[in-house]
């Protein structure tokens, strides 16, 4: 879906496809500023391979997304939508989505501090990302590329794996020890 700040059109997509042979719906948030959106075949790539192994870049928008995305609220989607076109965009080592070389002045002042707001956490928080989370890029020549992310499941510990083992364990013993010997005699 498409929201309108300004006559500027800004937030999420919600795409849908084949990803590795499952049909999936995701949420997407746009990473080139200079292509129109649309359907074809997109090449995936992971966002750190996109970035050209930019770790810090990849880090702060893993950290965005993260803390702030999904949230299915049109103002927050759309702050999102710009401090991801900042991380991406800015030039200088100052994250402000009002100044700079990425420059949104166009778009409403809550939205602005919103996704100034944003940034500021995505950046103190680059160290907490959940790690179950995958970030990806879409790309396509003649089409917007596409940041989105999927959700890995969580894989028990290995004490985790112990504890289950002993439980069962430990349920299978108490249920052998209570059979009731019988004594059964023919005549």
């Amino acid at each position: 879906y498409w929201n309108s700040f300004n006559n500027t059109r800004v937030s999420p997509l919600t795409i849908t496809g084949n990803l590795d042979g499952n049909a999936v719906s995701l949420v997407a948030y746009c990473v080139e500023l200079f292509q129109n959106a649309g359907t074809g075949t997109f090449e995936v790539v992971s966002l750190l391979s996109y970035l050209n192994n930019n770790t810090t870049k990849a880090n702060r928008i893993a950290a965005l997304i993260d803390g702030f995305a999904g949230s299915n609220n049109v103002n927050q989607d759309a702050a999102v939508q710009l401090a991801v076109w900042e991380l991406m965009y800015e030039t200088s080592n100052t994250l402000d989505v009002k100044a700079n070389y990425f420059d949104s002045s166009d778009i409403s002042s809550s939205i602005q501090n919103s996704a100034n707001n944003y940034l500021a956490s995505a950046v103190a928080n680059v160290g907490s990302i959940d790690p179950n989370l995958r970030f990806y890029v879409a790309k396509n020549a003649d089409k917007q590329d596409l940041l989105f992310y999927t959700r890995m499941p969580s894989v028990p510990e290995p004490a985790t794996w112990g504890m289950m083992i002993a439980g069962f364990a430990a349920v299978g013993y108490s249920m052998r020890s209570r059979r009731t010997k019988t004594d059964i005699s023919f005549a």
